[in-house]
């Protein structure tokens, strides 16, 4: 089995409580609107850039990488990718009025103890030069995209993550300065977002053997072929 190396330290520096909430309060550009709109279900919503279902709370805690998958797949759900949760959050921070709406973003994003992380379906693997991306529980292979390819402790812009990253979800090489941690895929290593008092940060460089009580996932639902 490859070696995993994990950074050391998950933040560098302390951050003001409210960076979060001011980095996500810049709108984003306008988003296509030609779109079916599906009601929202019981424990779900829907997300119409994806037509998909995503859960509003996480579940399946103090479980690793692997075990999530399987127990997900077990109740016909899923794992979402880093693209669709990215399109999560730009779905209830555009709809932010929404008062459950925004308690979830601040759960996810706010600096705050306790420290809360949820798994993103991700897994990445080097073979020779070529670094390729695991998705749908390692059903599906691509060549990684070109992407940034060193930690930013702080820091890259969330909000040109959110609207401009790569079709796989990660940040461009040249992606805007900001004070969201990012850690670059590495061989053998999976994903998962992190909030806690100090910072947040897209963690591409995760052990996928790791779990933890404040660790879960945001599982997906197929929406209705429209």
């Amino acid at each position: 089995m490859a070696k995993i190396t994990i950074p050391n330290e998950m933040f560098g520096r302390k951050l003001g409580e409210d960076l979060i909430e001011k980095v996500l309060s810049k709108k984003d550009p306008q988003t296509n609107t030609n779109t079916i709109i599906q009601p929202d279900i019981k424990d779900y919503i829907y997300v119409s850039s994806i037509n998909l279902y995503i859960s509003k709370e996480k579940t399946l805690h103090d479980n690793d990488w692997d075990d999530t998958n399987k127990k997900l797949k077990d109740q016909g759900l899923r794992m979402p990718t880093i693209t669709e949760f990215l399109e999560f959050i730009k779905h209830i921070k555009s709809n932010s009025n929404n008062k459950e709406y925004g308690l979830i973003l601040k759960e996810i994003t706010e600096l705050r103890s306790p420290w809360r992380s949820e798994w993103l379906d991700a897994y990445f693997e080097q073979e020779n030069n070529q670094f390729y991306i695991y998705t749908n529980n390692k059903t599906i292979k691509q060549p990684l995209k070109s992407c940034l390819m060193e930690d930013k402790t702080p820091g890259i812009d969330f909000n040109d993550l959110i609207s401009n990253s790569t079709k796989q979800g990660l940040p461009k090489s040249n992606v805007h300065g900001g004070n969201l941690y990012y850690w670059h895929p590495r061989n053998g290593t999976v994903v998962g977002f992190v909030a806690d008092s100090i910072g947040a940060v897209l963690g591409c460089g995760r052990n996928p053997q790791f779990s933890s009580s404040a660790l879960g996932v945001r599982s997906v639902r197929e929406a209705p072929k429209v």
